[in-house]
């Protein structure tokens, strides 16, 4: 899940993204949320993973609620993926986080 097209970091999101050879279009998004608070929520309930600015999850982080992988630590936003424990059950979220910790941490850092 992404925050939707209409807001500033998505643009960021989808050139970050784009920067490291993975077609944005090609991304699995299964839905695209308003707020960054309604993405923390759904992230929550276990219903996905998603790329935020890392301020925006630093309670959630601290509070061990959240794991993140950072994805671009040179630029003035720092951006990560978040998920849930609980969400490593599933295969091909374990894949994606795989995929990224094995390729994205270079090519977005």
């Amino acid at each position: 899940m992404l925050i939707n097209s209409e807001h500033g970091i998505r643009n960021f999101i989808e050139r970050l993204i784009e920067k490291s050879d993975i077609r944005f279009n090609e991304l699995n998004i299964e839905i695209e949320l308003d707020t960054i608070e309604a993405i923390k929520q759904s992230v929550s309930a276990g219903h996905g993973i998603s790329i935020v600015p890392l301020t925006s999850v630093k309670k959630e982080v601290y509070l061990k609620l959240f794991d993140y992988i950072p994805l671009n630590t040179s630029s003035n936003c720092c951006i990560s993926m978040i998920y849930t424990k609980e969400s490593l059950s599933k295969e091909h979220v374990r894949e994606f986080i795989d995929f990224i910790k094995r390729t994205g941490k270079e090519t977005f850092c």
